[in-house]
């Protein structure tokens, strides 16, 4: 005969609370992995995202065009290669070409500052000081070289509210 045991089946609590937490840590840790790789997901680093979208629409051929992308024309739908659409909206966004000068100083051959709306506002304004900033190295054709040659430049991009 088989005795009757009422604990058959049954689990500690302490093990149950122990298996509960290591699932709820999974599922965490998987939230943040996927907010991270899908695209648009989050708020991360809005400069970085403009960066690389005025990069695309800039630098087409690889190569900054100072003569064809005179920043300082752009207004609304522009002249230039970029597109105001592709920026993030709701900010103001500011774009600025450099190249170094034989002083080892920048010099910013082409800015433009765009309204959230997509209009251009003065070239004398300046982004705050916690205006997110982001910056890469580009090749850079200048206007006023009848030759064509190019240098080393920098783009940069800040993105404030």
């Amino acid at each position: 005969m088989q005795r009757s045991s009422s604990s058959k089946a049954q689990t500690e609590p302490l093990g149950a609370l122990v298996a509960i937490a290591a699932i709820c840590v999974a599922v965490g840790l998987y939230a943040v992995y996927i907010t991270d790789a899908l695209p648009g997901a989050t708020d991360r680093n809005t400069a970085e995202s403009a960066l690389e979208t005025t990069w695309n629409d800039l630098g087409a051929d690889g190569v900054f065009d100072a003569d064809r992308n005179n920043l300082s024309t752009v207004a609304g739908p522009t002249e230039a290669d970029l597109e105001i659409s592709g920026l993030p909206e709701g900010y103001y966004i500011y774009i600025g070409v450099s190249v170094a000068t034989p002083q080892d100083d920048a010099e910013t051959i082409s800015r433009v500052i765009i309204e959230p709306d997509g209009t251009k506002l003065g070239e004398d304004l300046q982004p705050p000081a916690g205006a997110q900033s982001a910056s890469r190295p580009v090749a850079v054709r200048l206007a006023d070289d009848p030759q064509g040659h190019i240098q080393g430049g920098t783009l940069t991009v800040e993105v404030w509210r």
